[in-house]
């Protein structure tokens, strides 16, 4: 994976060890900008341009050693780009350290590890750390950041919080698989907490992006929405790492659908004559509702949006997703428990009826007359008997007639909706 603080690292610029003295540093840098002054050309063996595992770094000018120089200039600086560098060993690893960085130039790297292996000291375990979290190999990340760290949980904190936030799988709804590579119960519960943390984190800076999105651009406040449905997988995450009744997972799916709902009604109340645009707006408002809280503080405006956008609905009767390109990706429909999406029980996309009502109206007379013109004398002579039989008339057609009267409980519907979304794969 790929991680800035790695990738673009003073230290390496310099070309110096993470625990190189503030006089090799100097010396380096007086070095190097001698040559450039010269004209002459150098290549310092900690730039490691040979390793493809890192991104390429182009040649070095007296501005980018003044840059990096600024970047370590005060000590916790220096301690944060030395987390994220190459260090090394005591005396007696030297030579070690020199075949060590070698083979990096090679790219050679899994004999690099093999050589890294062989030791036990905190160098070591070190650079071994940073070539697992390159690659990356989980498996390893988590047997050396457990040995690298030991005693040192801040450190362990300050280090992984920057790997799960360079990592795709520590951000997607899997992450909790993560904590399977963790032998230890005490790391793994650090994981825990790190993983927990970086989804609040994403999920709070996408509903802060929505607050600030123009209420009147529909343009923008759809970007952002389709934006933000496709990071929903946070929260799928947030459900996998600490279940259901969890409050913060309450807590944030709540805050979430507020926010997607607050989007939706306004984007709706921009498109005044685009009605499939306010059909799919609909739609979408409907699936996020169902996790509005009522215990929100801002619930009577909330529903003043829902009751805006129920008259919107019913002001377009062909209520349905729109079949637009940006709305045919499935960012309507909400997520269960397995991860997948919904659409219906069977499995189709109802999108309403398109055929118009007078097409259909036409058809049932055209077989009315059809099926009339077909009728057997029998049948010919038994209509003609019911003069003669009031009894008959009244078994057959009913004076009265009530058709049956289905009552819902809203609280039973919005129970089924949920356990739709939510519990069918």
């Amino acid at each position: 994976m790929k991680v800035p603080q790695i990738d673009i690292n003073p230290l390496r610029v310099l070309g110096v060890y993470a625990n190189s003295t503030l006089r090799e540093i100097e010396q380096n840098k007086a070095q190097l900008r001698a040559f450039a002054r010269v004209g002459q050309k150098v290549e310092l063996p900690l730039w490691l341009r040979g390793l493809s595992l890192l991104l390429p770094m182009g040649d070095i000018d007296e501005e980018m050693l003044t840059q990096a120089q600024s970047q370590i200039s005060l000590p916790e600086d220096r301690n944060y780009y030395a987390r994220f560098w190459f260090e090394r060993g005591d005396e007696k690893f030297a030579q070690d350290d020199e075949k060590f960085i070698a083979l990096l130039n090679n790219h050679q790297v899994e004999e690099a590890c093999e050589l890294l292996k062989q030791r036990t000291d905190h160098a070591a375990l070190k650079n071994l750390l940073l070539l697992y979290v390159m690659k990356p190999d989980w498996r390893g990340v988590a047997d050396c950041a457990s040995k690298c760290f030991e005693g040192d949980v801040n450190e362990f904190r300050l280090f992984m919080d920057e790997v799960v936030k360079a990592s795709n799988t520590a951000n997607s709804e899997g992450s909790h698989l993560l904590l399977y590579h963790f032998r230890d119960e005490f790391w793994k519960a650090e994981m825990r907490k790190l993983l927990i943390n970086n989804h609040k984190r994403v999920l709070d800076g996408i509903m802060e992006r929505l607050k600030h999105v123009p209420k009147d651009d529909a343009n923008l406040l759809k970007n952002a929405y389709e934006k933000a449905s496709e990071d929903k997988q946070h929260l799928k995450a947030l459900l996998n790492l600490n279940g259901e009744e969890s409050m913060i997972y309450q807590f944030y799916l709540g805050e979430f659908g507020k926010a997607m709902c607050i989007t939706l009604y306004r984007y709706a109340s921009t498109q005044k004559y685009h009605a499939h645009e306010i059909r799919w707006a609909c739609k979408e408002f409907s699936d996020w509702w169902l996790f509005v809280k009522e215990t929100d503080p801002d619930y009577s405006e909330l529903r003043s949006m829902k009751k805006y956008m129920d008259r919107a609905k019913f002001t377009f009767p062909q209520y349905s997703r729109s079949k637009s390109n940006s709305q045919s990706s499935s960012t309507s429909t909400i997520f269960n428990n397995s991860g997948s999406t919904t659409t219906g029980i069977d499995g189709i996309d109802y999108s309403g009826c398109t055929v118009p009502a007078a097409v259909i109206i036409g058809l049932i007379v055209l077989f009315s007359i059809f099926s009339g013109s077909k009728k057997t004398n029998k049948e010919y002579n038994i209509v003609k008997t019911w003069d003669n039989y009031p009894q008959m008339q009244t078994s057959i057609f009913p004076h009265t007639y009530s058709s049956p009267q289905i009552k819902y409980k809203p609280d039973t519907l919005k129970q089924k909706y949920t356990d739709l979304f939510f519990n069918q794969k």
